[in-house]
């Protein structure tokens, strides 16, 4: 039960119209509430920092691929110079800059004697 998704708004009220023989104002009006939800969501515009990261993360991304070796966070942080940068660079900011890209298939994690490498695809 802990893991099970919670519902949002829109999907409640599309199970609504399914679930449910409503009348035709009844439909409307559910409509007009999941076309309003789905606007407000549509309009957000990634925060300063979002876009920082983002243009971290190409950094990153060019400089794995341009050495062609595998490296550990530690590594990153001294040798990438995007990283290095950043006063301060903890080695949980690269992993957050490094992990989206390790979803999405652009970099690659392989473990030696239980220590992570990263390099790109």
């Amino acid at each position: 039960m802990a893991n099970e998704k919670k519902m949002t708004k829109v999907e409640m009220f599309k199970a609504l119209l399914d679930k449910y023989d409503l009348n035709e104002k009844e439909v409307e009006f559910i409509n007009h509430e999941i076309e309003l939800l789905e606007k407000k969501n549509g309009s957000r515009k990634p925060t300063a920092q979002q876009l920082k990261n983002k243009e971290v993360a190409e950094k990153v991304l060019a400089y794995l691929k341009e050495t062609g070796k595998a490296m550990q966070i530690k590594q990153m942080i001294k040798e990438i110079p995007c990283l290095a940068e950043i006063p301060d660079c903890t080695p949980q900011y690269a992993m957050a800059i490094v992990r989206p890209m390790k979803e999405n298939g652009l970099i690659t994690r392989t473990e030696e004697k239980g220590v992570a490498y990263f390099s790109a695809n």
